[in-house]
C-alpha cells in the first residue's frame, strides 16, 4: 500500500489526467475532485481509474452534456462525463439549476460530481438535491449528506442522474481523511496514465496538449 497525502494525491491525479489527454484546466478539475472525495472519505481512487480509462484518447466534445432547450439534457452514444459536468455548471455558478430536476440520462461514476456540487452550492448559499438509482444525497455549502442509498453512493456503472435546488438543508455526515492509502495496483494504473507525458510528442498528444516536447520528466 501506498500512503498519499491529500496534495500529493491531486498532483499525482491531475498528472495521470493529462495522460489521458485531459485538457490541461480538466485533469486540474479532475484532480480536485478526487482529492476532495478522499478526504471526505469517500473511496474514489478506482472510479478515477475507470474514468481515465473511459476518457482515454476521446475528444472531451464527445463526453459533455448537450442541453435542449428542456432540463432534459440530449441522449448521447457515449456516457457524459461528470467532471466536464461539474466544471460546466460550476463555470455558470448552477445557472442552469432550479427546483425542477436538471436531467442527465447516462453519466459515468456521478459520485465524482460531487465536489462541484459542493462548489456551486457555496456560491448560490443554496442547498442542492441530487439523485441517481437508489442513491439521494443533499448538497451544501459545507458538504453533503446521503439521504438515502449510501451502499450505491460509489457507482461506476452509468446512471441516470437528476440534479435540482433544494429548500432543505444539508448536514453533513462525511468523516475527514487527510490521508490516502492506494493499492500497489492503483499507483500502477495511475503512473502508467502518467509515464505518457514523460514521452516525446505524437501526432495525438500534440493536438491535445499532452505531450512535453522532447522529454518533460519535471
Amino acid at each position: 500500500m501506498n500512503n498519499y497525502s491529500n496534495k500529493e494525491l491531486r498532483a499525482l491525479a491531475v498528472r495521470s489526467a493529462r495522460g489521458a489527454y485531459m485538457p490541461w484546466g480538466l485533469a486540474e478539475e479532475a484532480g480536485a475532485s478526487l482529492a476532495w472525495l478522499e478526504r471526505h472519505g469517500v473511496s474514489t481512487v478506482s472510479s478515477y481509474i475507470a474514468l481515465l480509462q473511459e476518457f482515454d484518447g476521446k475528444d472531451p466534445a464527445t463526453l459533455g452534456p448537450s442541453f435542449s432547450n428542456t432540463q432534459e439534457v440530449a441522449d448521447r452514444s457515449l456516457p457524459i462525463c461528470p467532471i466536464l459536468t461539474g466544471a460546466y455548471l460550476s463555470d455558470k455558478r448552477g445557472g442552469k439549476l432550479a427546483q425542477e430536476p436538471l436531467v442527465f440520462p447516462a453519466m459515468m461514476m456521478p459520485h465524482l460530481l460531487l465536489p462541484f456540487l459542493v462548489w456551486v452550492a457555496q456560491d448560490l448559499s443554496r442547498t442542492i438535491c441530487v439523485k441517481w438509482s437508489e442513491t439521494t444525497v443533499l448538497v451544501g455549502p459545507e458538504g453533503f449528506e446521503i439521504i438515502e442509498g449510501q451502499a450505491g453512493l460509489v457507482c461506476d456503472s452509468k446512471q441516470s442522474v437528476e440534479i435540482a435546488l433544494n429548500d432543505g438543508n444539508a448536514t453533513p455526515n462525511h468523516q475527514y481523511c487527510p490521508r490516502t492509502q492506494v493499492s500497489d495496483a492503483h499507483r500502477n494504473q495511475l503512473e502508467g496514465f502518467v509515464v505518457r507525458t514523460y514521452l516525446p510528442e505524437s501526432e495525438h498528444s500534440q493536438k491535445s496538449g499532452a505531450g512535453g516536447g522532447s522529454v518533460d520528466d519535471d
